[in-house]
């Protein structure tokens, strides 16, 4: 296994060979030689200077011996960590995020199937309790069903035996019609009294008459003017209905500025690319903005919503001033008109 960073033919990770020439010079005494490269460290290791832009501005390319005529053949050596991978090595995320990571998703995983379970107990419980509320509609629908049959027999019994008593009761009313017909020709001393009780009648029905046309004017006179305070109320939600359209429109601007800021801020290169104040401050001014939309499109909606209702009031107010218009023109002019002419009051009182 290899860490990251590193290759299996790289010269600092294989054991050190020797030459295999046979001609050599004249064997010296090998000189103290100070490693140049920096040791490597585990993924997810922290280093003391991680913050600072390079973690390898104090390695010097190349070291001399203490002794100024050999060379160090250490210097010739590649650095361990490659430039194209050393960011690669500093994560964002510990460990320990990554425990709470997998936590979470195994907590979610048991939440989901628990969730999962319950619903199973529960589909099942409400279906048996369908089957028995189903079971018991049909026996009552049953029960009831008999029971109706049963009835409609009683009375179908019932309407013969009043049918019976009808046709008796028919005959004893033609007797009575023919004692009424001989009565008839006695009560001609009558006459004056029945014209007495018409008149009165009449004028009774006339001031009906009058208190109705009074009430159905007083209602239409009402009806008027809760029409009038109805449109008033529109043309009130119309003009809040344009001011909040305005204030939505004025606020689309800003939430662009914010989140156009907040866009540019996340192309930060490398460690600058951290969660200061200013993102917080973004990220917050972005949630505002968008929550103050959401609850101005949110009352433009109720508003909306109000002036719909509004107008169906106008109109119902309208087709009720029509149909109060309608019952005075039939009350007021037709009936009354007709009653002043017909019947006449010679024949009211009885003359002719």
């Amino acid at each position: 296994m290899e860490f990251l960073g590193t290759t299996q033919t790289a010269n600092y990770c294989s054991p050190r060979k020797t030459c295999d020439y046979t001609a050599l010079p004249p064997a010296v005494p090998a000189p103290e030689i100070q490693e140049c490269y920096q040791p490597y460290y585990l993924p997810g290791y922290r280093y003391l200077h991680s913050w600072r832009p390079s973690l390898f501005y104090k390695i010097s390319n190349t070291q001399t011996c203490q002794d100024d005529q050999a060379t160090c053949r250490s210097a010739l050596r590649p650095p361990t960590i490659l430039p194209a991978l050393r960011s690669a090595l500093f994560c964002r995320y510990s460990p320990h995020d990554w425990d709470q990571s997998n936590q979470l998703q195994i907590r979610g995983a048991e939440a989901s199937r628990l969730w999962a379970g319950r619903l199973m107990g529960d589909s099942m419980r409400l279906m048996q309790d369908k089957d028995q509320l189903t079971q018991q509609m049909q026996q009552g629908t049953c029960r009831n069903l008999s029971q109706r049959l049963s009835d409609i027999g009683f009375w179908k019994s019932e309407l013969g035996y009043e049918l019976e008593r009808l046709l008796n009761e028919n005959c004893s009313m033609d007797t009575v019609k023919k004692r009424l017909e001989c009565a008839a020709e006695e009560a001609e001393n009558l006459f004056e009294n029945l014209s007495n009780q018409m008149w009165k009648q009449f004028t009774n029905t006339n001031l009906a008459f009058k208190a109705r046309i009074s009430e159905v004017m007083d209602v239409k006179n009402k009806l008027q003017t809760q029409l009038a305070k109805t449109l008033q109320e529109i043309f009130q939600t119309e003009n809040t209905i344009m001011l909040l359209e305005r204030s939505i429109m004025a606020k689309e601007c800003p939430l662009k500025v914010a989140q156009t800021r907040l866009e540019c801020r996340t192309r930060r290169p490398n460690v600058e690319l951290c969660r200061d104040i200013p993102q917080f401050k973004l990220v917050n001014e972005v949630f505002t903005i968008d929550d103050t939309l959401q609850t101005l499109k949110l009352r433009l909606r109720e508003t909306q919503d109000t002036l719909q209702l509004l107008v169906m009031t106008k109109c119902r107010l309208e087709h009720e001033l029509a149909i109060k218009a309608n019952t005075l023109c039939i009350d007021k002019e037709k009936c009354m008109g007709m009653r002043k002419t017909f019947p006449s009051t010679p024949r009211l009182v009885g003359y002719t």
